[in-house]
């Protein structure tokens, strides 16, 4: 019975452990929060700025253009994302 209580506090205790690795690294549900939101509003703008290329264009020329100029913005994205998490992995 013993042996059993001293290993569900272990396991206790380590799961709290767990749970604090974010905030030595100096995060805080706030700030995660804040920059998820942050990204979410980049999408948001990256779209609606689509969405106004495309109602804008009047022929296909047109058309190519916005779907070629949002794959060069998805692109940069992507490689800047890339960076950060090679930066992060350091």
């Amino acid at each position: 019975m013993k042996k059993i209580i001293v290993l569900s506090l272990c396991l206790l205790s380590l799961n709290s452990l767990a749970d604090h690795h974010d905030e030595k690294e100096g995060k805080t549900f706030e700030e995660k929060k804040a920059k998820a939101l942050e990204g979410i509003e980049k999408r948001i703008s990256f779209i609606n700025e689509t969405k106004a290329c495309v109602s804008s264009a009047t022929n296909d020329a047109g058309l190519k253009a916005c779907r070629e100029k949002m794959k060069a913005e998805r692109k940069e994205w992507r490689e800047a994302k890339k960076q950060q998490r090679a930066e992060k992995k350091k």
